[in-house]
């Protein structure tokens, strides 16, 4: 399974930041009874994107980059 995330802000580093936050996902609402043939859940960026007049569209390289940073960040604490 492959959960897609959306946050919103005024910038995209707004957005980076927020998910950060979130980086240790509650994974409570996955199916009980089947723990036994469920993978364990991780999680791993796959792409950030942005909406732009009703498009999505891939963002800068530099945003990869900021993202990566906070969580380096996040996991020294």
């Amino acid at each position: 399974m492959i959960q897609r995330e959306d946050y919103e802000g005024e910038t995209l580093e707004e957005c980076c930041d927020e998910c950060v936050r979130y980086w240790d996902w509650d994974d409570s609402y996955l199916v009980k009874g089947y723990e036994s043939n469920t993978i364990e859940t991780n999680r791993q960026l796959k792409e950030i994107g942005t909406n732009e007049n009703g498009n999505e569209i891939a963002v800068p390289q530099e945003v990869y980059v900021y993202y990566q940073t906070a969580m380096e960040k996040l996991k020294e604490k």
